[in-house]
């Protein structure tokens, strides 16, 4: 078994074990397990001196476009402010990897997230047809079974970059994903921004479902970080 096939296996065992409804504990002690297993596997990658110089090199490499890509997100959260000034209670906020630091070379979509407050049909119909004449077309709804985690995407290019504008339910919003994004952007090590970019890129070199494993497991441990005592994804 190689290193990188020996990481997959780790994080499909700890993302399994921990949302086994069989595992008859709290969502608290879910996430506090998956703090210890992540950890363990952040300390592993970190540990090893080959991978971390490769890693290096990776992250130089993939912040030649950083520049562009972060006056891109500035342009594009003044105007959505723009935008929907006047029309309800929202902010525009930055939620994605590249926003985290944690972004592949060459993948460089932009998710800029606008939670409202007492969101109502009204009001969502009113955004969507500023979004269609500001050029943002409206692409689907996700998360439709999930009480509060509902949110309406709207897609953009600009300069060959995907943008996706993504209205959302504002009090649920700002109680988890908000203080999830907000650990990932501002209170987590560079060091392990460093591990989690390098591990999702070879990761994804071996299969998809490695890679979407993984970035559940670090979602959750970003949001257990942060304070939130609720997993994300379901038990099964």
């Amino acid at each position: 078994m190689s290193f990188w096939e020996h990481i997959s296996e780790s994080c499909k065992k700890t993302y399994g074990t921990f949302h086994s409804k069989e595992l008859k504990i709290y969502d608290e002690e879910r996430l506090t397990g998956i703090i210890k297993a992540m950890e363990h596997i952040l300390n592993e990658v970190g540990s090893n001196e080959k991978e971390m110089k490769e890693a290096e090199e990776y992250i130089q490499k993939r912040d030649l476009d950083k520049a562009r890509l972060t006056q891109i997100q500035t342009d594009v959260i003044a105007e959505i402010k723009k935008m929907f000034t006047g029309i309800c209670n929202f902010d525009v906020l930055p939620g994605s990897s590249f926003s985290a630091g944690i972004y592949l070379l060459g993948e460089s979509d932009l998710d800029i997230s606008v939670p409202v407050m007492a969101l109502n049909k009204r009001i969502l119909i009113q955004m969507a047809n500023i979004c269609g004449k500001n050029g943002f077309t409206f692409i689907e709804i996700r998360r439709k079974d999930e009480p509060g985690e509902e949110h309406f995407i709207f897609q953009k290019w600009i300069d060959g970059v995907e943008i996706e504008l993504k209205i959302r339910y504002g009090e649920y919003y700002m109680n988890v994903h908000h203080k999830m994004h907000h650990y990932l952007d501002h209170d987590m090590p560079d060091r392990d921004r460093m591990i989690i970019t390098w591990i999702k890129s070879n990761l994804k070199k071996i299969s998809k479902d490695d890679y979407a494993t993984f970035k559940a497991l670090y979602y959750e441990y970003a949001l257990a970080k942060a304070g939130v005592d609720k997993l994300l994804y379901q038990l099964h």
